[in-house]
Formats: C-alpha cells, sequence, structure tokens
C-alpha cells in the first residue's frame, strides 16, 4: 500500500534514511538500496555541499574524493555557476522550444569551435555521455550511407552503458548474451599499433577499407592510462589513408581532467574527426554532453536541408543547460583548471609511489594522471573464501579479484568513519583479444580541481594511517563492523 501524503520541498529534504531507503526498495532499485547501505556513507542522508565538501544532515562535513565520478571539476555548487543558473530562472529566460532559435546552444557551440583545433565546429548537444557516442557513432555511419559495415574499438574501452555504446569495449565480458550487441564491430589492443593494423587490413571489401569509424578513449579514465602520442599519430595516419572516421571519446577525461584541456591536445597536429564529452561540462550542474565533429564530415552526413533532422531530442541544449556550460567553460579557462590538475598530480602522485614502497604488500601499481590517480590493491588470497558468499552481487566479480575488493572497501571505511573522507572503489574487467579475462579493482582518488594543497595532504595523511593498520585487522574490522555482526 502506497502512501498519498503530498511531498513539498521541505518535506522531501527532510525525510528519515527509512523512508528513503523504503522508497528506493518499493519504487527506484531493492539491489542499489542494499549496496549503499553497505557502507556507513550509505547510512547517512546528505543535506547540502559546497566545494569539496558534503554534509550530512547530523552535521558531519565530509571531504569528497571521488570528483563526481567525472562530473566535479568545479567541486559541489560553484558560486559562479548557481549565479548563473539563478540568474537565467529569475529574468524567465526562454528554456526550451524547438522550432525557434537559441541564443545559448549558438553562443555554446561558438565557444567550443574556438577552443578546439582545426575545423572541429559543429557541434550538437544531447545529455549523456553514452549519447554522444552513439550519436557519434550514428553521424559517421550515415557519412558513408550503409557503404561500410564495421565499427572499430579499443579491448579497454568503456563508452556507455545504452545497446550500441555498451557493445564498443567489452562492458560485460563475462555476460556475453546478457544484453543484444551492435553488430559488426571489433576489437584491437589498446595502445597497440600493430594490433589496430592488423584489423585494419583484415577487414576490407574488394581492397577498400569496411571501417566506416574508429572509437577510442585517449585516455582510459577505467583503467587509468592513455594512449602514447606515438599509438595516436599513426592511428590518425591510417584512419586518414584509410577514410575511416576518428573519433576521441573524452567524455571523462575532458575540460582538463588530465592536464590538458582535452587529453588529446597534449599532442601537437592531432585533430580528431569527431570528439565526445560531458560529466564536467556541465560544470556538476547542469546534464548536458556534445558530440563535435569536423564541417566535411557535418556537411555529408547532415548537410543537405533534407537531412537536418535525422538526428534530434526534445531536450537538446535546453537554454538552462547550454547557459551552465558557458560558465562552467569561462571558469575552468579562467581559473586555469588544466594548471591545477598538473599540480595535484605532481603533489599526489610521488606521495602515493613513496606509500607503493613502504606498503608493497597492499599496492600492486599507482596509476594515473591529472585529478584522475588510483592505486591497484593486491589481492590477499590466504583469507576465507566464504566472506565472498557474504557479499553484495555487485561489488564481487570473481574470487581472486574480489578479495582485492574486500581491501579496497576495508580502506574506503575507514577512510570515512574516521578521517571523513569519502573515496570510491573501481574494479575493470577486459576481454583481450586472446579471448583471455584480465581483472583489477582499484580504490580511485579523484579529486576535484579546486582540491588544495591543505586537502591533499590530509587526505595522504589519512591514507598512509589507514594503510598502517594490518591488513588481516583492517579486513576484520570491516567485516566485523559489516557483514559478521
Amino acid at each position: 500500500m502506497t502512501s498519498n501524503k503530498k511531498f513539498e520541498f521541505e518535506n522531501e529534504v527532510s525525510l528519515s534514511l527509512k523512508e528513503i531507503k523504503q522508497m528506493y526498495d518499493n519504487f527506484i532499485n531493492p539491489g542499489l538500496s542494499k549496496l549503499y547501505q553497505f557502507f556507513s556513507f550509505g547510512k547517512e542522508v546528505f543535506i547540502k555541499s559546497e566545494g569539496m565538501y558534503m554534509h550530512t544532515r547530523e552535521g558531519k562535513k565530509i571531504l569528497d574524493f571521488t570528483g563526481g565520478l567525472g562530473v566535479l571539476n568545479h567541486g559541489h555548487n560553484h558560486p559562479r555557476i548557481l549565479k548563473a543558473r539563478i540568474k537565467y530562472q529569475e529574468e524567465k529566460r526562454i528554456e526550451v522550444h524547438k522550432v525557434i532559435f537559441s541564443p545559448y546552444q549558438a553562443m555554446l557551440a561558438k565557444k567550443l569551435a574556438s577552443l578546439l583545433p582545426e575545423d572541429l565546429n559543429k557541434s550538437f548537444f544531447p545529455n549523456s555521455g553514452a549519447e554522444a557516442n552513439e550519436g557519434a557513432l550514428k553521424l559517421a555511419y550515415k557519412y558513408y550511407n550503409g557503404k561500410r559495415n564495421f565499427v572499430l574499438h579499443a579491448d579497454r574501452a568503456f563508452h556507455g552503458k545504452l545497446i550500441a555504446s555498451g557493445s564498443l569495449g567489452g562492458n560485460y565480458a563475462e555476460e556475453d548474451g546478457l544484453f543484444q550487441k551492435l553488430p559488426y564491430t571489433s576489437a584491437f589492443e589498446y595502445n597497440n599499433i600493430e594490433s589496430f593494423k592488423s584489423k585494419i587490413n583484415y577487414l576490407r571489401r574488394k581492397e577498400i577499407s569496411d571501417v566506416y569509424a574508429v572509437i577510442i578513449e585517449p585516455f582510459s579514465a577505467s583503467c587509468m592510462y592513455g594512449c602514447s602520442e606515438s599509438f595516436l599519430l599513426e592511428m590518425r595516419k591510417i584512419c586518414d589513408q584509410e577514410q575511416i572516421i576518428l573519433i576521441f571519446d573524452e567524455v571523462y577525461s575532458g575540460w582538463s581532467k588530465t592536464g590538458h584541456l582535452f587529453n588529446f591536445m597534449r599532442v601537437k597536429n592531432l585533430c580528431p574527426d569527431i570528439l565526445t564529452m560531458s560529466k564536467s561540462f556541465g560544470g556538476g550542474k547542469s546534464s548536458i554532453s556534445a558530440y563535435v565533429t569536423r564541417d566535411k564530415v557535418f556537411n555529408k552526413a547532415y548537410g543537405k536541408l533534407k537531412d537536418s533532422n535525422l538526428h534530434t531530442t526534445t531536450y537538446t541544449g535546453f537554454g538552462e543547460e547550454a547557459a551552465t556550460a558557458l560558465e562552467a567553460i569561462q571558469i575552468v579557462i579562467d581559473d586555469n583548471y588544466s594548471e591545477k590538475a598538473r599540480d595535484i598530480f605532481n603533489h599526489l602522485n610521488p606521495k602515493l609511489k613513496e606509500m607503493k614502497k613502504k606498503f608493497p604488500s597492499i599496492i600492486k601499481e599507482v596509476r594515473g594522471q591529472g585529478t584522475m590517480n588510483g592505486i591497484l590493491i593486491y589481492p590477499p588470497i590466504k583469507y576465507m573464501d566464504e566472506i565472498i558468499d557474504k557479499l553484495p552481487y555487485n561489488i564481487i566479480k570473481d574470487k581472486y579479484n574480489a578479495f582485492s575488493q574486500i581491501v579496497i572497501a576495508s580502506i574506503m571505511e575507514e577512510l570515512y568513519s574516521e578521517y571523513k573522507i569519502l573515496t570510491i572503489p573501481q574494479d575493470r574487467i577486459i576481454k583481450k583479444l586472446s579471448g583471455e579475462i584480465e581483472r583489477f579493482a582499484y580504490l580511485a582518488i579523484k579529486p576535484a580541481c579546486i582540491a588544495t594543497a591543505e586537502e591533499i595532504n590530509y587526505f595522504l595523511s589519512s591514507l598512509e594511517k589507514v594503510l598502517n593498520i594490518s591488513i588481516v585487522n583492517l579486513i576484520r574490522k570491516f567485516l566485523q563492523k559489516k557483514i559478521l555482526k
């Protein structure tokens, strides 16, 4: 039986945790409800946030080192972004109407063109990164009017969780058949030019390439490392020779996270045919993404009047969303977020490598660039297998990798409960071309570009104190608190 109680805004923010959880169980996803409550931060209600901090109803001030999973370059509720949105609302500016010109979309598209190299001039503004990637694939396919069949992707890739985007990179490596897949996809080894050449040479029809597009992340936010300059330049050369559309996915890595406005811009004389972006593009307040393409690609695919409506959405470039993105971009430029990201990396990375030397039995590898960093964790195999059966399904992938995730979960819990720092775990399952499955898990360390030296030092000192606890005691404390009580 559901309640007909009317919820006003103040009622909604004053809901108890029990009421919120019950609504998740009944109306959203009971599995997510169980997963969230596995950690201490899932047993609290957060009521506001600002800068690098989140605040609970009980008055706790939590340092957010998650970067909002890529969304919070600017931190929480940046004052300039709030001011721009409030002004937009107070002046009752027009929000949506698809048969009139939008000055906000026009200015946003012009701004992107001014920042990007060569003739990356034509933009389309959907809502999510996956939509941007699928729009890019559709554009590339239309460019050839169905005369080429294949799209290539790397074996280490993440491009979204829709049908097409989820087909590109082995997002569901162990669940083949669980979801339908886009036909005519093929993989090459990430950052291996010989593997790429081999696949290009294999996919031909009558000496002409049967590949219409290649999509790749110049820096992989999920695997935490990037392509070499030589690989990207050679890939660009081959795509030019074979007349293949080259798509760079910078949905996560864009807007200065790696120390460059976009990661590919670290390489001189390099430009994709289509660039996709999202996450921090909206400044942490706007749900907006984009694909930006070259004039020649757009003109051939959608340039004719009869083709101008072949790719549209109702929510394309809402006025307030576009205005917010414009302000977010300007802040990135005014405050030199690329330099801030480099400074953060130069502060974090050496200290993390020192910790690897100090804790060689715990930290397997340190990866990252800019504000995106992670420490891979060794799996403590010697602990009992039956622990696995007590963990939420989403946390484990296999018994070997699960132990790494137990350590990471224990570190996360200790950082939060003892030092009021929020972090997130990440794990990847990669299906290699050989068919072998590669797994790794790591603690993600991804602060916003606004993180101060003081906040970074506090995180580092807190992490070192946590790692100084023996793994046995750390896991025992976590499991007794969360599972075995």
